[in-house]
């Protein structure tokens, strides 16, 4: 599986932003390898990169919206004495719509509304049919599922929130087997940002 950006996007003003890390986060990580004086740089490397990303993905959303636009305006309808012209065509533009949005489905997992930047998610994701083997039912908790097991390979670090404390042990059960070994237990690691007690 891969992991991909999220992509935050206004229809309004067709604005996008690439799901990104914050420049604080590498003055934290620099922090704790001792190398403060790198961060700036590696901070200024990484924001020229994602926007070049996001240069590339505005063209592909333009060439993508002049060919739907394209494709919606050469629609010719059938001949019918019940329906318009007009009505056909829409009810065609309706139909081309639908498929679009099935063809372009994996796009669609990506796609966030700017209102949302500040999460700067990224997510894994797998398109597969519903009676697929790797979808599980959850019937007493009303879910559906596909059971990512291999995550734990490919995760760095978990850091807890106050009211995950208390599951920290699941966390660790959650490692398999490695959770016996010390380095792999240390990734699971209690947050030192300052949260928003839920009781007050």
């Amino acid at each position: 599986l891969s992991l991909y950006r999220c992509i935050y996007f206004d229809p309004k003003t067709k604005l996008i932003k690439l799901a990104r890390r914050e420049e604080w986060t590498f003055y934290c990580e620099s922090l704790a390898d001792g190398e403060t004086k790198k961060a700036n740089k590696r901070w200024r490397s990484y924001e020229k990169a994602i926007s070049k990303k996001e240069i590339q993905i505005r063209k592909l959303h333009r060439d993508l919206e002049k060919e739907v636009t394209k494709l919606l305006t050469t629609i010719q309808p059938r001949t019918s004495a019940k329906k318009s012209v007009q009505e056909q065509q829409m009810e065609m533009q309706a139909l081309v719509l639908t498929v679009l949005d099935e063809i372009l489905i994996q796009l669609r997992f990506l796609i966030k509304h700017m209102a949302f930047r500040e999460e700067q998610e990224c997510r894994l994701y797998y398109v597969t049919d519903l009676l697929s083997p790797f979808v599980k039912a959850e019937f007493s908790c009303n879910s559906l599922y596909v059971n990512y097991q291999i995550i734990p390979e490919y995760v760095d670090k978990i850091y807890l929130g106050p009211e995950a404390i208390k599951q920290q042990s699941f966390f660790v059960k959650s490692l398999g087997e490695k959770a016996f070994d010390d380095k792999v237990r240390n990734r699971i690691r209690i947050s030192s940002n300052p949260f928003r007690n839920p009781q007050h």
